[in-house]
Parts: C-alpha cells; sequence; structure tokens
C-alpha cells in the first residue's frame, strides 16, 4: 500500500466522511444495525433505537381470568371489573464514550485496498456490542475503577444487580454445584418458576446463562448414549434449546446467575445521536477515534422474569 492509498483509507475510515463529528441519522442506524449484526444476542432481545430524552416502555398484564356470565340489562359489579397492572420501563440513555488510536503502520498492514472502513467499523461494532452486553448484565457501580473491565462496569447498574434487589422478580436458588438438564435441572426449575401465562409461549421466552453454564449443559448431554450427545461432541451446532426455548449466552455473562423470561421483557435503548470523532495525528501516526453513544437498558415486566443465584 503506497502514502497515497494508506491515507485515502485513513480518511474513509470510520465514518466515510472527511470531518468526522456528528453522524447522519442514516449512518446512526447503519452502524447500530452493525453492532447488532455482530453481536447476535441483540436481536433476541427488544432494540429501541432514536430516544431523544426518554423512553416509556409500558406493558399491560391481566393476572386473573377477566371473563364472567354475560346477563343482558344488568352491568357487571364493581368487584366483576377487572383493572390491568401496567408496569412500565422509562429508558433514559447516559452517555458511554470508547477512546480508540490506530497505527498507521497497522492499517498499512492489516487493511486491504477499499476495505479500511468496511473493516475497522466492523472490529468497533463488535467490541462495543460486547462491551454493551457486559455492561447490561452485570454493570455494577460500586465496583472501584482499578481494571478496565471494573471501569466499564461502573458506569451504571445491570439488569442482574438491579433484579436481585427487586421484590418484584423471582427468585430462583441455584445449588452451588448444579445440573443444567433433566427434569431436577436448573433449566427446568428457572421455567417452572415463571407464571403460566408466560410458559405457555415457549417460543417467546428465552434462557439467559453463561457460555461456562452451557458448556457444562452440553457436558451432560454429551455424556448420554444418544445421537444428541454425539451432535454435541462431534457437530458444529451448539445447543441452542431447551424444552423448546431459545438458550443464549451473553458475553460476559455472570457464571452465578440464570435469567428465564420472555424475550421482549429484557430492554436496550440506544439515544438518538451518536458520533463518531476522529482526529489524523500525524505527528504521533495515529488514526484518533472517539465514539459517543448514549444507552439505557432493564426489564419491563419484573414478575415475568425469573432471576437464578447461586446459592
Amino acid at each position: 500500500m503506497t502514502n497515497e492509498e494508506l491515507m485515502e483509507q485513513i480518511n474513509k475510515a470510520v465514518t466515510g466522511t472527511s470531518t468526522g463529528g456528528l453522524l447522519s441519522a442514516q449512518q446512526t442506524a447503519e452502524f447500530l444495525d452493525l453492532v447488532v449484526d455482530q453481536t447476535p444476542v441483540l436481536s433476541e432481545m427488544r432494540v429501541e433505537t432514536g430516544i431523544a430524552k426518554s423512553l416509556d416502555v409500558d406493558a399491560i398484564e391481566f393476572g386473573e381470568p377477566i371473563i364472567i356470565a354475560g346477563v343482558e340489562g344488568t352491568a357487571p359489579d364493581d368487584a366483576d371489573v377487572v383493572a390491568p397492572s401496567m408496569p412500565r420501563l422509562t429508558l433514559t440513555p447516559t452517555e458511554i464514550t470508547a477512546n480508540v488510536d490506530i497505527s498507521y503502520s497497522w492499517l498499512r498492514q492489516n487493511i486491504l485496498k477499499d476495505k479500511g472502513e468496511d473493516a475497522i467499523n466492523a472490529a468497533i461494532a463488535k467490541r462495543v456490542g460486547m462491551d454493551l452486553l457486559n455492561l447490561m448484565f452485570n454493570g455494577d457501580t460500586s465496583l472501584a475503577a482499578t481494571t478496565r473491565t471494573n471501569k466499564a462496569l461502573r458506569i451504571r447498574d445491570g439488569i442482574i444487580k438491579r433484579a436481585l434487589a427487586d421484590a418484584s422478580v423471582i427468585d430462583h436458588v441455584i445449588a452451588a454445584s448444579p445440573s443444567w438438564g433433566g427434569s431436577g435441572g436448573e433449566l427446568s426449575e428457572g421455567l417452572s418458576l415463571l407464571p403460566k401465562q408466560y410458559r405457555d409461549d415457549r417460543s417467546a421466552l428465552f434462557h439467559l446463562l453463561s457460555v461456562t453454564n452451557l458448556d457444562q449443559f452440553e457436558d451432560e448431554i454429551a455424556d448420554r448414549q444418544t445421537s444428541a450427545a454425539d451432535n454435541v461432541l462431534f457437530g458444529t451446532q451448539a445447543v441452542s434449546m431447551h424444552k423448546r426455548v431459545k438458550i443464549v449466552s451473553p458475553f460476559g455473562f455472570s457464571d452465578n446467575n440464570l435469567i428465564t423470561t420472555p424475550k421482549r421483557n429484557i430492554v436496550a435503548g440506544f439515544g438518538r445521536e451518536m458520533q463518531f470523532y476522529k482526529f489524523q495525528n500525524h505527528r504521533k501516526r495515529v488514526l484518533e477515534i472517539t465514539l459517543v453513544v448514549d444507552l439505557d437498558f432493564g426489564y419491563v415486566v419484573p414478575g415475568a422474569l425469573v432471576l437464578g443465584s447461586k446459592a
């Protein structure tokens, strides 16, 4: 790659503009789509974009039957008129930044001609997606800022910490040395604790567990003398279902926890304005990239979320 070609790639990198700065609405949507594409777990949950300041995510719930026998000319008694509960999650995205230096020598050696923008966008989107998932579930504002991981997780409290403090969330005690499959396994236990009105529609649910615990579940399956065991040992597909419920392993998800809930109950919300800034620092011979994104997350209906925690 010549110096001219290198500078052309630097100018095109990340935003495709000559000055960087605030992305257009189309560029923001494209980058968020890329984050979701690079982070398939996000496609399994509800993702809201374009939030100006805040967004109310509402649900409507009926905990009891609402039908009665009708009598013509007679209004129902007050006791037979049902008012639904209307849980609400208010998303108020807050600012998160990512700061990256990419050396000219790395660009020269690793970026193919006309592929600089795509390669850098994909790499940043993948890492951003991983970090956002880790924050969504494991965030803890009380952590000391002693490591890069802690600095990322200190941004705001994650879903697990919030759910632990929420009396309306359904608690599930996981054994210190758990088994995951079978009728007495933790996945079945978590599913059984979910209210029937949610449990009936298995396609709408997912189990969220760490990749370590998923490995243990697959080991349990692999120990059986069945074709399913052979598929785990020698096949290319991960175990992705349990009793017709999707199994998902978000990046960084805690080994000590298990969540069973409707997919749409978990929500990630992105602010309307995303910013990419770049600065060509020729003296240091680096491309300086700064990403600014607004994010909030949570769950809508606490009574539809089963949180498993190890004893």
